[in-house]
């Protein structure tokens, strides 16, 4: 072939799927289009390339309207090493019911407790936005672990460690916290509805606009926490020590709460 037939048969056509971000390394790279190119480029991407990852991420959304064969790429993208790329699949793959995703979805819940710490352990503390509920963290060390905005219902953390964690606008319904050191830790404006979180250490935690309607805090440390706008209808706050923790006129304290003398009252916002 002439060398400009050759340059134009590499070249995409109008009906290819080319991602935009992602830039061809040569003339000779096949730009292809269908399921086909959705594999490519999950193969080729490279998930420690920040340009590469958001590429391969726009690809596990492209392969969910390939039903049966994007499924398969889905499920196969759960044992990626990049925690951004495996909870991207595991979220895309929630909308399914088939017997194969429910089985592949169970197996991950089985390892993603160790594929969290794995990540942790190798330095990374940007779990936000993560779906982590009914996760088994027991004893875990999570300190100063950024969990906004995660999904952590249900969630095993009893005895864990998670001084200064960030667990702001985080969904923690009936997670068990029991024992677990909170010291520090933000909790602005989570929900914490029918959690178990006695005999915790949560002194000098935020808790500021927090709901724990119907949490059991029985036994623990709120020393210096921040209950500003927590609302704390039907709490559990038997033996627990309130020394020097904040309040505000918009504190919702269950029925017949009397220990207002141990705490400080903040000063009402000016209009």
């Amino acid at each position: 072939l002439p060398i400009n037939m050759k340059e134009y048969i590499n070249q995409p056509r109008e009906d290819d799927a080319v991602l935009g971000n992602q830039s061809l390394t040569s003339v000779g790279d096949a730009v292809l289009g269908g399921i086909a190119g959705v594999q490519w480029r999950l193969d080729l991407a490279l998930s420690n390339n920040p340009e590469s990852l958001e590429a391969k991420i726009t690809a596990l959304y492209e392969a969910a309207n390939y039903r049966e064969d994007g499924l398969h790429l889905l499920i196969q993208a759960l044992e990626d090493d990049s925690w951004q790329i495996h909870q991207t699949a595991y979220s895309l793959l929630e909308q399914y019911a088939t017997t194969q995703v429910e089985s592949a979805l169970a197996n991950y819940k089985r390892i993603l407790g160790n594929k969290l710490l794995k990540c942790y352990e190798g330095g990374d503390r940007n779990f936000k936005k993560a779906n982590l509920s009914r996760l088994f963290l027991q004893w875990a060390d999570l300190s100063e672990a950024n969990f906004s905005e995660a999904n952590l219902s249900g969630a095993y953390l009893n005895r864990a460690d998670l001084i200064s964690a960030d667990l702001s606008h985080t969904n923690l319904r009936r997670v068990d916290l029991s024992q677990a050191n909170l010291t520090g830790v933000n909790l602005s404006q989570a929900m914490m509805s029918w959690a178990n979180v006695s005999e915790a250490n949560l002194s000098q935690a935020n808790l500021s606009g927090a709901n724990l309607v119907n949490t059991n805090l029985m036994g623990s440390d709120l020393n210096e926490a921040n209950f500003a706008g927590a609302k704390l209808k039907g709490v559990n706050l038997t033996n627990t020590n309130l020394t020097n923790a904040y309040y505000n006129d918009e504190t919702d304290f269950p029925i017949g709460f009397k220990d207002y003398d141990q705490m400080i009252k903040l000063p009402s916002c000016l209009p």
